[in-house]
């Protein structure tokens, strides 16, 4: 039997993060860098079509989808 979606959402995935304290100027040169890779060899080869700056706010569906988790495996009252 085929498995079928029964819900989806929308998923940021794989983030690229600096410790805190990085110097800014090397936080610069890795922010340019990769989001200036533009060769569509390279990106295949890293399995990414792009890369987009992100904010907090783009990771609140996954921080939702946490705290709803417990929800999924919850008995159905009888």
């Amino acid at each position: 039997m085929p498995i079928r979606q029964l819900a989806s959402f929308p998923n940021v995935t794989k983030p690229w993060v600096a410790r805190a304290g990085l110097d800014p100027r090397v936080i610069a040169a890795l922010r340019q860098g990769l989001l200036g890779i533009q060769d569509k060899a390279a990106l295949a080869t890293l399995r990414f079509d792009g890369f987009l700056l992100a904010t907090d706010d783009n990771y609140a569906i996954i921080r939702s989808s946490i705290v709803e988790n417990p929800l999924f495996f919850r008995k159905p009252a009888s």
